[in-house]
């Protein structure tokens, strides 16, 4: 059997394979960024008059002399493209002749049919990897099925045995990321055009080369963001498909049980999901990677050792002091609060469910939600703040924190600064946090989770920087038991020495200023 600690050092394992080929996927979005650079330059120096470029020099019809532009990127398409790249490939020649404009737009789209017939490459031998080192890791202790059934797993339309008939194949995912990269393109040039582009901006707005710049939409800033999701989405396929792959052999092997073993760092739900095993093997309901936990887990499942109730509570135990089970119990009540008969079958204004489409589980209640109505005042204000901001951040989605897969929160702020008596400044933030929200030194990683959890939920603005790297402020609404939004003031830091990460820097409750009170009417 499979111990716990040999599927600690697979994990260690899968996490330096996943780095391999984040290096891979980098590589080709870096090449990417000049490939296109290369486009744009030649577009402005051909089509500018008197060193700017706007819309009318583009408005022209297309010469056979134009169509050189486009012609150098087609020449450099692989011959095997598929259907999905062929379809674009029509599309983009087709809209080419157009404009003149049309045409530097298919130039960029052709460019990136090639990068991401590279990356699909990438993926998909990504997943044949994953494929046959799990079948032989598998192998080693178990009785192995037939090799002909393992080897459809790696392929591109695989049937998941968990899998919803809401499935969309990851080349489709692709595919689509490629369309709403060619279009984020699209419109930081148009931008740019429409205000008269001059050589200047393209070096300093559309490709700028430090991090302080990176705040506004551009080119490099679209390409970070499509590699950070295609190496999302190659770690969770070949995590899914190893997860498939264990599920066959616990069958084939009749294991009725199984525990779910951590990665390093695990989230909150991993942490919870692994305390609370062991599950049945032919369960539904039981968890799957990374179905029941998230994209990008690298958690694994084992055969499960049999336990007693003393080692099962010591693990509740570790749950419980990482702030994984009482955070996360109290997200469960909220996002099924609906679901009790009691509140459901109260009534409420429209408004409450367009705010809890866009707030999700953070919505209070529906009878918080009717008390802040009935009181008016800052907290119904608060809510609609929230609303306001999250859907700013959908509808901008190019206002979010950067680096937010490297996010790092030093313990000091928390420990020596904000939860402690010994400073003056920050033990008196700390004591409004704790009567406001209840955090307070016992339970500040809870507070580290919740920031963590909601960084990712609103736009991020852009301060001045020092010296020290680009800084960014954002504000929170945190939701007391009461179903009060509480307004948080956050600050973060890229730091010059690592360019990949985001730091928390400091964190206070402010009331939310007047003007964007006032910009928030309620709907």
């Amino acid at each position: 059997m499979i111990t716990v600690k040999e599927e600690k050092q697979r994990i260690d394992y899968l996490l330096k394979r996943d780095n391999v080929t984040d290096e891979e996927l980098e590589k080709i979005y870096n090449e990417g960024v000049n490939q296109l650079r290369a486009i744009v330059d030649k577009s402005f120096n051909t089509y500018a008059v008197d060193g700017v470029l706007v819309p009318n020099n583009l408005a022209r019809k297309v010469t056979k002399k134009d169509m050189v532009l486009l012609k150098e990127q087609y020449d450099k398409l692989p011959d095997d493209l598929e259907l999905p790249e062929k379809q674009r490939l029509d599309y983009y020649l087709a809209t080419s002749q157009i404009l003149l404009g049309k045409l530097i737009t298919a130039t960029l789209g052709i460019a990136l049919i090639g990068l991401t017939h590279k990356v699909v490459k990438v993926i998909r031998q990504n997943n044949k990897t994953a494929v046959d080192e799990e079948y032989y890791y598998q192998k080693k202790n178990l009785k192995s099925p037939k090799k002909s059934k393992i080897n459809q797993i790696a392929k591109d339309n695989y049937v998941f045995s968990n899998q919803d008939n809401n499935f969309v194949s990851w080349t489709e995912r692709l595919w689509l990321d490629h369309d709403q990269l060619l279009n984020r393109i699209d419109n930081s040039l148009n931008s740019m055009l429409r205000q008269g582009m001059r050589a200047q901006d393209i070096a300093e707005k559309l490709f700028p080369g430090n991090a302080k710049s990176m705040r506004n939409d551009n080119i490099p800033k679209a390409l970070i963001d499509a590699t950070v999701s295609a190496k999302r989405l190659a770690r969770t396929e070949a995590a899914a498909r190893e997860d498939e792959l264990t599920d066959i052999f616990f069958k084939e092997n009749k294991i009725k049980y199984f525990d779910w073993v951590t990665e390093p760092g695990a989230c909150k739900k991993c942490l919870v999901i692994g305390a609370l095993g062991p599950y049945k093997v032919d369960d539904e309901a039981s968890p799957r990677i990374p179905g029941s936990s998230h994209p990008n887990c690298r958690c694994r499942r084992v055969p499960a050792e049999v336990i007693d109730d003393y080692d099962k509570i010591d693990l509740i135990k570790k749950a419980l002091a990482a702030g994984a089970i009482s955070s996360t119990i109290k997200r469960d009540e909220e996002n099924t609060r609906d679901a009790n008969e009691e509140d459901k079958n109260i009534p409420v204004d429209d408004n409450y469910y367009k705010y809890k489409e866009i707030l999700g589980s953070d919505m209070p209640s529906k009878e918080n939600y009717n008390r802040l109505v009935e009181e008016g005042g800052k907290y119904l204000d608060n809510l609609v703040v929230d609303y306001m901001r999250r859907l700013r951040l959908k509808e901008h989605p190019e206002l979010k924190l950067p680096n937010l897969d490297n996010m790092v929160f030093p313990e000091p702020k928390f420990t020596k600064y904000l939860f402690s008596p010994k400073s003056e400044k920050g033990w008196a933030k700390g004591l409004i946090l704790k009567e406001k929200l209840g955090y307070s030194i016992d339970n500040y990683k809870e507070y580290i989770q919740e920031l963590k959890r909601l960084a990712p939920l609103y736009p991020a603005k852009e301060k001045e920087d020092a010296g020290y790297g680009a800084k960014y402020e954002q504000q929170f609404m945190m939701y007391n038991d009461y179903g009060e939004p509480i307004n948080i003031k956050v600050g973060w830091i890229v730091p010059k020495e690592n360019l990949d990460a985001i730091r928390y820097t400091s964190s206070y409750i402010k009331e939310v200023n007047s003007s964007e009170r006032k910009n928030s009417a309620r709907i």
